[in-house]
């Protein structure tokens, strides 16, 4: 009850007592484990595909104390689900689903019925441009610098990162990724000062008509990892978005529609 009683506003007035918060909050493993648990019966059957090279390299990677930021496209509002059963299903992933945490909008923070849950299963708060509106506008970098901060500083411990590098679920033309943000650039070259990382890109596809398929279990295709050097943003964003959109054209071709 007490910590319950000292989490902070999820405001980007308060990001700093925020931050400072999440950036010493782990998730728990046994809700995570829970959820992977409860995303795999839901999603059994679903197609899992790799690349060729890529389920030994991920073995290595994990076998090697290698923190993942597994970078997947965006579609629906459930697209974490199904990614959570892949890597509950696939033994070679197994390992990170007791310590991997996610970024969230801030309005799922925003019901205190729910957010001990959300803290429990590893998501941190990130605002947007959208969430920084009139006043709020002038602490948008300042608030982004800190949840950068907070990532790197996470994964240097020891967690796994999964976050969505468009920022936004993407409705019109599904099959192509045509913009990462550069947060995930900015992710990667401050936690590979800090400890071993990589990137893993990891695709969902539903089907042409992504508005009719929420609850359709879709195909699920990993990349083989991007490692380092992570020199800038810029370099880490084109790399990404050319590996989605190659697990996006292979996720597309396992499903068959």
């Amino acid at each position: 009850m007490i910590m319950l009683m000292e989490r902070p506003d999820v405001t980007i007035a308060n990001y700093d007592r925020m931050y400072d918060f999440y950036e010493t909050l782990p998730p728990s493993a046994v809700a995570l484990t829970t959820m992977h648990a409860l995303s795999a019966a839901a999603y059994r059957g679903q197609t899992v595909t790799f690349d060729e090279s890529a389920h030994e390299k991920i073995g290595e990677l994990l076998e090697t104390d290698t923190r993942l930021l597994i970078a997947g496209n965006h579609i629906t509002m459930f697209d974490q689900f199904p990614v959570a059963a892949a890597v509950r299903s696939e033994p070679v992933l197994q390992p990170i689903q007791r310590n991997t945490f996610i970024p969230a909008k801030p309005s799922y923070f925003h019901d205190n019925r729910y957010r001990f849950l959300i803290d429990k299963l590893g998501a941190i708060p990130v605002f947007r441009p959208k969430d920084a509106k009139g006043d709020a506008q002038p602490l948008l970098a300042d608030s982004t610098k800190r949840f950068i901060d907070v990532c790197a500083e996470r994964v240097a411990n020891g967690e796994h990162m999964f976050i969505f590098p468009e920022g936004t679920r993407k409705r019109e033309r599904p099959e192509y990724i045509e913009r990462v943000e550069r947060g995930i650039g900015r992710i990667a070259a401050a936690a590979s000062q800090r400890a071993p990382i990589a990137i893993l890109p990891v695709a969902l596809w539903y089907g042409q008509n992504p508005k009719k398929f929420d609850w359709v279990k879709p195909a699920i295709h990993f990349g083989t990892p991007i490692l380092p050097p992570f020199n800038t943003h810029r370099d880490v964003t084109d790399r990404l978005t050319e590996s989605l959109n190659h697990c996006v054209a292979e996720a597309k071709q396992s499903l068959g529609r």
